[in-house]
């Protein structure tokens, strides 16, 4: 196993790649060499601040021989698009959420995957914050009890900032707005600690943003354990995030700071909350402090090296997007929908 670090090439330079460039940037396992966008000024502002090269075109980095993998933060629609290019030039692929627009889309990356073999892994980070791990730590460790539900909300006035030249402004480009850019993380988090979805039954509307995208939405979920859950969410309103976990012994309560969303010491402004039974106090529970951007990186890393499957892969992906998937279908047809019909 190799102890250099991996060299990687960001591509698609918005703002969250200068996020996700930084967090190569704090670890020892990657070495960030270039950089591509169809913006030149993109390319040189993400040049001059990580120190990288830049490539003229996304053909001109595949092409090149010190990349080993490259970390994409590409619009949603190209996914699959700019996933096939890499995987079919041998290089493996860190994929920003969501992994597709449609689940048509998720299942052409899964042939495309087949067919190469280069690692892939998702960038559903929420799972990694340390109060997430407590949360699964305390459900795995029985001291919450039986589970029983689990509710979740993630909100932000993203919306409101929209306009005609962004593409998230656009119903086909973000296919259900805060569904597919806000919950998609709750999906995969709820996921992580509760298990696979089985039925979803959705509302969706857009009620407040004079874009094309829905600004707003609430989910009924079903657990294939049989567990009961919730997750909304309004593109809106002022940034909310929390997952609270409910027990036969005990709940648990965690809130963030979305203002420090980005963050890599995110965990320093969130709070855990810990409610026995038998008690209405609600008292903070110790959260590890973790970086999730960089350990998502790595796990990526890690996982090319030791030839093992990434914590976030396909599957895992194709999940969080099957909830979203089934939750539109739900809104627009009003009726549950399994999880199973959107998979096939």
């Amino acid at each position: 196993m190799s102890s250099e670090p991996m060299r990687v090439a960001s591509v698609g330079l918005g703002r969250w790649s200068k996020v996700i460039g930084a967090a190569a940037t704090r670890s020892d396992k990657l070495e960030l060499v270039t950089c591509f966008s169809r913006s030149q000024e993109k390319r040189d502002a993400f040049a001059r601040q990580f120190g990288c090269d830049q490539a003229a075109s996304y053909e001109e980095l595949l092409a090149d021989d010190r990349i080993e993998g490259v970390l994409l933060t590409t619009p949603n629609e190209v996914h699959v698009e700019t996933v096939e290019q890499a995987a079919r030039a041998g290089k493996h692929i860190w994929l920003e959420k969501p992994i597709a627009n449609t689940m048509s889309g998720a299942l052409q990356i899964r042939e495309i995957l087949e067919k190469t073999r280069v690692t892939f892994s998702i960038g559903h980070c929420a799972r990694m914050s340390g109060a997430s791990r407590k949360m699964k730590e305390l459900i795995d460790t029985d001291k919450i009890g039986k589970l029983s539900m689990i509710e979740a909300h993630w909100s932000t006035g993203r919306a409101m900032q929209l306009t005609p030249d962004d593409w998230r402004w656009y119903a086909d480009a973000t296919p259900g707005g805060p569904l597919i850019q806000l919950l998609v993380h709750h999906f995969d988090t709820i996921q992580y600690l509760f298990g696979p979805v089985a039925e979803v039954q959705a509302f969706k509307g857009s009620l407040n943003t004079p874009a094309e995208v829905d600004d707003v939405t609430a989910v009924i979920i079903q657990f294939e354990s049989g567990h009961l859950g919730y997750c909304g969410s309004s593109w809106v309103s002022p940034g909310v995030y929390w997952i609270n976990v409910y027990g036969t012994e005990a709940n648990l309560y965690q809130m963030l700071d979305l203002t420090h969303w980005g963050d890599p010491n995110i965990d320093k402004y969130t709070t855990l909350m810990y409610q026995s039974r038998g008690s209405s106090e609600k008292v903070p529970v110790e959260i590890p402090m973790r970086d999730m951007f960089r350990e998502e990186l790595e796990d990526f890393v890690d996982a090319i090296r030791q030839q093992r499957a990434p914590e976030i892969g396909w599957i895992e992906a194709a999940q969080a997007l099957a909830c979203v998937e089934a939750a539109i279908r739900s809104s627009n047809n009003k009726r549950p929908v399994t999880i199973a019909e959107v998979m096939h």
